[in-house]
């Protein structure tokens, strides 16, 4: 399955019943491979989006008296027994939820039945005592009492945080936060590898064509770059936002809208750099010898510029990774089905109990547009003609 794009079902892999024609969850069934058999699934095996998970369960141990934590530490907060088969909703699986106080019961105490009725609550002293208790349901209290797990769990609903599961926590979606932040490292590249060959070209030809031939193309040109930078980027966006339905926004559209803003900014560097080499010998030589003007732009003024375009490259690759992020943030980017960081700072921020949030967007984003700017900087002293020139 990693290397096609088939949908295996259940049925394929020799689980029976109603899941044997569902699409095959394939965590699931690595817990119930039979004897000899073997599956290796990749080291985070959680999709970036539509992969929620359920809330997380940290059981506690008794020692000396008291429920502690993995740490050892007496544990204060809300707990939970479960039933033993967890079939349902998630409110369906709770049996037993009690208050806990440096490890020991203490307060009031709630019990439900399998189709999440209320049938049971109980009151504890500070010091975990009983004090009273009350049972409405069918059945003894006792019988009733005997459906738990033995065990006492603290239950992590999400924002869930950082474990040996989900080294990074989960987000508010119960999406990994891991694997979120891959899926929007994907995002992010694919953005790059689109945005940046559509905007050079634009830019770079028209550019070109304003500095070698001046004049009224230039001035016209000038005019037209005016007017459309005088428009709001972000009203357009919100615009554009509101009136396509949803089926049809997605990266493509969020990268048009970015390329139609995006190549103005190259036009002038260009512009100066055709400029001054058309005032060269080399020009004028290639002129008397009655090389065609495309062939002057594109053999000799386009790779003497060759360095500019490679020094802005890291510039433009940073800008549309922070549009992207900006956007996702404002809540103008990408719909759902993208894993984008924006979305993993505004989370982080509507939920600033659970830090590792935006800690884990932050740290990536400044570590991928920091690595951007050295690979930049390399590929820049690469082609510096001056380190490779000696003059004599």
């Amino acid at each position: 399955p990693a290397f096609e794009r088939t949908i295996y079902k259940g049925g394929d892999f020799g689980i029976a019943g109603d899941l044997a024609e569902a699409p095959v969850n394939y965590r699931a069934l690595k817990r119930s491979l039979p004897e000899g058999s073997w599956m290796m699934l990749p080291v985070v095996p959680y999709a970036p989006t539509g992969d929620s998970l359920p809330p997380q369960l940290e059981e506690l141990r008794w020692e000396d008296g008291l429920y502690v934590t993995a740490s050892g530490k007496p544990y204060s907060g809300l707990a939970a027994r479960l039933f033993p088969s967890e079939v349902g909703s998630e409110e369906a699986s709770l049996h037993m939820r009690y208050r806990l106080r440096q490890g020991k019961y203490s307060g009031p105490a709630d019990g439900w039945t399998a189709q999440g009725e209320r049938v049971y609550t109980a009151e504890y002293s500070s010091g975990g005592g009983l004090m009273e208790q009350d049972y409405y349901g069918q059945g003894e209290l006792t019988d009733y009492l005997s459906l738990t797990e033995k065990s006492l769990q603290v239950i992590h609903y999400h924002p869930a945080p950082p474990s040996k599961t989900h080294w990074l926590g989960t987000d508010s979606s119960g999406n990994d936060v891991l694997a979120y932040l891959y899926g929007g490292l994907q995002v992010n590249i694919q953005a790059a590898l689109f945005y940046i060959p559509f905007v050079y070209l634009i830019g770079v030809t028209i550019g070109l064509m304003m500095g070698y031939f001046g004049g009224w193309f230039d001035l016209v040109m000038q005019r037209l770059i005016e007017a459309l930078e005088a428009i709001p980027f972000i009203f357009v966006l919100t615009i554009i936002s509101s009136v396509i339905p949803l089926e049809f926004k997605g990266l493509g559209m969020i990268l048009f809208i970015l390329i139609c803003f995006g190549w103005m900014g190259k036009t002038y560097l260009m512009r100066t750099a055709a400029y001054r080499e058309k005032a060269r010998d080399y020009v004028a030589s290639a002129r008397v010898l009655g090389a065609s003007t495309p062939r002057i732009l594109l053999r000799h003024v386009l790779p003497n510029t060759l360095s500019i375009l490679v020094t802005i490259i890291p510039f433009a690759v940073s800008g549309v990774v922070s549009a992207i992020t900006s956007l996702d943030y404002l809540g103008f980017g990408l719909p759902p089905r993208y894993a984008a960081w924006g979305k993993l700072l505004n989370d982080g921020l509507s939920n600033l109990s659970s830090p590792w949030l935006v800690s884990s967007a932050f740290v990536a984003l400044v570590a991928v547009l920091t690595l951007i700017t050295f690979i930049g900087e390399a590929v820049r002293e690469a082609y510096d003609p001056r380190r490779f020139t000696t003059y004599r």
